[in-house]
């Protein structure tokens, strides 16, 4: 793994079939694409960057409850390589 100092951009080369979690302290949200070294292909990459928070709140006078799920983002990012062949993952900050 390379990035930028300032985590603009990340770049990771995965070798073969794995899952993979990447830590991200700062909470930046990103964007990724995959990158094929064997035939020079991008491919738009799906990563899981969110977290969800759920909220109860309860209103006294008339007993109704409400829950609320609040969507952030998280401190990691994970995301699946299966493909055949290694592969470079490119993560740009949005």
């Amino acid at each position: 793994m390379v990035k930028s100092p300032d985590d603009a951009t990340i770049l990771v080369y995965i070798p073969e079939k794995t899952d993979v979690e990447l830590y991200n302290p700062q909470g930046y949200e990103y964007s990724a694409q995959w990158f094929n070294p064997v035939t020079n292909e991008y491919f738009d990459a799906e990563i899981n960057q969110y977290s969800f928070d759920k909220i109860e709140k309860s209103d006294e006078e008339t007993g109704v409850q409400t829950i609320l799920t609040i969507q952030k983002v998280s401190k990691k990012i994970t995301f699946t390589h299966n493909f055949e062949n290694d592969m470079l993952i490119i993560l740009k900050k949005k």
